[in-house]
């Protein structure tokens, strides 16, 4: 199945949205999702981003979880300090299926990694030349073909989740991110540690740069994926 709609993602690339991590895991439910974060999902409550603003107030120690379903596919988004990009976390997310992490970095870094049975199969950031991991590059080599057919001056970024888009069948819209989705909340002391990994393939943990607090995405709608 293919999705290219010009208008999805922009989200992604819009300044108010300085600094995010996402992830995509393949028959995983939201539930799942949760606890491979290190949060306890029956504690999870359905909140728009206000609400989970006024539950979880800016400068509260953890992180929010944000998470909902896009067919095979359930993600968690975070626009705090994040776990997401955590090796732990990935590796249980990835554990017997496949997992889809994207940053986007305070620090003007972006990146994306696709990992499968915690082992990561490429990683690259949006608009540079070439992908690390063992491969099948499949999100980059997609990246490299829409941004062959695109116009010039085209975000990288917003090209590269257009190719997480379509290969995960579906594309994550502002309305999505801006209604009601199933959040938790990771206290302190139940966050994963920044251990970087030695493993082959993988990555050392990093930051997404400063922690800029909670911000509410755009109100712009976008139209339901088809």
């Amino acid at each position: 199945m293919s999705i290219d709609h010009d208008d999805a993602w922009q989200w992604a690339t819009d300044p108010r949205t300085p600094t995010f991590c996402i992830t995509f895991t393949r028959g995983a439910t939201p539930q799942d999702v949760i606890a491979a974060y290190g949060a306890d999902p029956t504690q999870a409550t359905v909140l728009t981003p206000a609400q989970a603003i006024e539950a979880f107030p800016a400068g509260t120690a953890g992180t929010v979880l944000r998470v909902g379903a896009l067919g095979r596919w359930s993600f968690c988004y975070e626009n705090r300090e994040p776990e997401g990009f955590k090796p732990a976390v990935l590796h249980r997310l990835s554990h017997a299926t496949e997992t889809i992490q994207v940053f986007k970095g305070g620090d003007g870094m972006n990146g994306i990694e696709r990992l499968q049975a915690g082992h990561t199969t490429e990683r690259f950031e949006p608009g540079m030349a070439t992908a690390h991991g063992d491969g099948p590059h499949l999100l980059f080599d997609q990246a490299q073909r829409l941004t062959a057919a695109q116009p010039p001056h085209t975000p990288a970024l917003h090209t590269a989740l257009r190719a997480v888009g379509q290969y995960i069948g579906a594309d994550l819209h502002t309305a999505t991110l801006n209604g009601p989705l199933l959040t938790a909340f990771v206290a302190d002391g139940h966050r994963s540690p920044r251990t970087p990994v030695s493993a082959p393939g993988q990555r050392p943990a990093r930051s997404l740069g400063r922690n800029l607090g909670p911000v509410e995405l755009p109100p712009r709608e976008s139209p339901a994926p088809s």
